[in-house]
């Protein structure tokens, strides 16, 4: 306990006798208090931690409930009301002693007692925390804190029955969790029809209900409930909520229609409204690009509808989203609602037909597109799609999909551009070219600005310009001025020079690796899929259909097998051992396998299989190690002596293998000799 102007940073000072008098005089007047409410305090103690532990009697017999008191003594709590808050008393706390309290389990709480007006203002230390909590977590950083205490929580009857129920309030949970379930039944009596018809349909429905004024009902709790509270006073407002059953729900859900199928996995439902005959669940709380609503009813036939929440933060969720709803609107669609659990099929029934929609035909079909354009803008920087996508962004991913796809495209625009007195006259033939060379062009997407390198426009209706050219020159020789010239909606193709189209990039990428590419790298070059892939190339198929070879180049060896299984890897294989010193033409040998060397804990990708005929090692082969045979890799002569030394290869192959090496010149005699020491180790 501490006393008058001494809050903070007391502790260690030598109390006067003034101070100690007032305490004691503190203790004496809260005793007194006590005892006209028949509360029985247990106490005081040392002045650490709390003052009291009180016990709340009520008619010569216990409630059951108890608090601990920590008392400061003043002699100005009028004093201590601000101008501004006439309602609150502040007083200064160590921050210390706040975080001890915190850690009781048991209600503590804060009595500023005034010695000379005989009377004390209390307040619940986790009301005390809350309120500091608010205004943020700097408070337990600091020595002191000022805490406010209502003026209204006094210790006149009314402030302690208000105290009373705090503590039971505090209580209530741990009481009610002891009583016996049939103990717990409180009842309602309402006082008119009217008030219990609207309880009824809230209890049905599942509604939240409040009663005010003269439509209050009567409500008789337990007598336990009873005794904890007292004398409290009829409600005047009662508001009843009901409790859900139902946790929660988790669900796949899908549209299908003739050409087209939208799934949306990991869906939770979870019930918002729950009564008696009605059921309303929803995934509003995951904050989804769509938000599902479920309901159902007793007396009428439930319904699952859908709504658009947000567009979408990412290309993917948008697109999900917009597939979604493409779908939807197609003729003849069905919803499907799949427990993702069990895998059963909750609701199976037809989407109402709906008039076509061209927004979200166009927004699918633009979300696509950019979805085709998202590997190429990554690597700039990350767009956002918060805001959604503007009819003018729309056109412009349309354009930056045909430069990607065709490294051309067909548009209309305005040409503007200055025509100088001193400009050579356009020739007089017929259909003269109207070429426009620009150089470090840019496109802003999305917030997102991409480099668009070189454009050459290739106007498609040059009689127009030309024409517009020769009137404008013609003006400007006559003033002797430039004349600013001006021409709106021009047909033409620009030509992104940068930019080749898919084909060519593949073939690129296929030339390299003597005409074979992966799957993966015919998608990163810009085709869509394999179907169209397969549609707009001539190739052959590989490896299940992860690898595929442009018709174009002929297999010109026999180790084009070799070639497949080094993509297959994501070209991370290195061939080694029986492979190697075959591919070195060391020995006689006849590797009935391949043999590759995978980089340690390397994971073959999804749904990529070698089959038995490739034998597999893992180790680390230096770049030092390897050498080429086209675009296949595999290990030099020493290491792979070495490797088949230690894989003890046939005796016979490893000396026919080792003498060729060395009368070749393939190894040095000091590795010669480094490698019959390693054989007659492994011997």
């Amino acid at each position: 306990m501490k006393t008058g102007k001494r809050e903070s940073g007391g502790a260690g000072k030598r109390r006067s006798g003034a101070a100690d008098d007032q305490e004691q005089r503190s203790v004496g007047q809260l005793i007194d208090r006590l005892a006209e409410l028949s509360w029985k305090p247990w106490g005081p103690r040392k002045d650490y931690g709390e003052d009291f532990h009180v016990q709340i009697w009520d008619g010569g017999e216990s409630t059951g409930l108890s608090f601990y008191v920590q008392l400061k003594s003043v002699r100005d709590a009028e004093q201590r009301k601000g101008q501004r808050t006439p309602d609150t008393l502040k007083y200064r706390l160590d921050a210390k002693d706040l975080r001890h309290w915190e850690k009781q389990t048991q209600l503590v709480v804060l009595v500023i007692w005034d010695v000379e007006m005989r009377r004390g203002y209390w307040e619940t230390v986790p009301r005390i925390l809350e309120a500091l909590e608010k205004k943020g977590k700097g408070w337990r950083k600091k020595e002191t804190v000022t805490v406010e205490v209502p003026a209204a929580h006094g210790t006149d009857a009314e402030g302690m029955r208000r105290l009373r129920w705090a503590v039971a309030d505090h209580s209530l949970a741990l009481v009610a969790g002891r009583v016996r379930d049939e103990e717990m039944t409180g009842t309602i009596r309402f006082t008119d029809k009217v008030t219990y018809e609207a309880f009824r349909e809230a209890l049905d429905r599942g509604n939240e209900v409040t009663f005010e004024g003269l439509g209050v009902p009567q409500i008789q709790m337990p007598e336990w409930h009873r005794r904890m509270y007292g004398d409290r006073p009829p409600a005047t407002r009662v508001r009843i909520t009901p409790t859900t059953r139902v946790v929660s729900l988790n669900v796949r859900v899908e549209v299908r229609a003739r050409n087209v199928t939208a799934s949306i996995p990991g869906i939770e439902l979870k019930p918002t409204k729950q009564g008696r005959k009605h059921l309303t669940l929803t995934n509003e709380h995951q904050g989804r690009t769509i938000t599902f609503i479920a309901v159902g009813n007793e007396d009428a036939d439930g319904s699952f509808t859908f709504r658009m929440s947000r567009f979408g933060k990412t290309i993917q969720e948008a697109r999900e989203a917009a597939a979604f709803f493409f779908a939807a609107n197609q003729p003849g669609s069905r919803l499907r609602v799949v427990d993702e659990r069990t895998g059963q099929t909750i609701l199976d029934q037809p989407l109402p037909s709906l008039p076509a929609d061209p927004v979200a035909e166009g927004l699918h079909d633009t979300l696509e597109k950019l979805a085709f354009l998202e590997p190429y803008i990554k690597g700039i920087d990350s767009i956002h799609l918060d805001q959604g996508i503007t009819h003018d962004e729309m056109m412009r991913i349309a354009v930056l999909y045909e430069a990607c796809r065709n490294g051309r495209v067909q548009m209309r625009k305005r040409l503007s551009f200055m025509v100088s007195p001193d400009a050579d006259a356009l020739p007089d033939r017929a259909n003269p070219d109207v070429v426009q060379h620009l150089d470090g062009c840019k496109m802003n997407l999305l917030g997102v600005e991409i480099p668009l390198g070189r454009v050459k426009e290739v106007v498609q209706e040059p009689d127009r310009v030309v024409t517009a050219v020769r009137d404008a020159l013609a003006r400007a020789r006559a003033t002797g001025k430039p004349v600013p010239l001006h021409i709106d909606d021009v047909s033409l193709v620009a030509e992104f020079l940068d930019w080749p189209p898919p084909h060519d990039r593949l073939y690129d990428i296929a030339s390299a690796q003597s005409g074979y590419f992966t799957l993966a790298q015919a998608l990163e070059a810009g085709f869509t899929s394999a179907d169209q892939l397969q549609i707009e190339e001539r190739v052959e198929s590989y490896g299940g259909g992860n690898v595929f070879r442009l018709v174009q180049f002929p297999p010109t060896n026999e180790h084009e097998d070799l070639v497949v299984t080094w993509l297959l890897t994501d070209k991370k294989a290195v061939f080694s051992h029986d492979t190697a010193l075959a591919l070195h033409e060391l020995s006689d040998i006849l590797p009935a396998r391949q043999h590759i060397t995978l980089p340690p804990g390397y994971q073959m990708p999804e749904g990529v299989e070698l089959g038995p005929q490739v034998a597999i090692y893992h180790g680390t082969v230096d770049p030092s190690e390897i050498t080429w045979m086209g675009p296949v890799p595999f290990t030099k002569p020493y290491r792979t002596l070495l490797d088949c030394i230690e894989d003890h290869l046939s005796p016979d192959l490893l000396d026919q293998a080792l003498a060729q090496a060395r009368t070749r010149g393939m190894i040095s005699r000091a590795e010669a000799q480094a490698l019959q020491a390693v054989r007659a180790k492994s011997a």
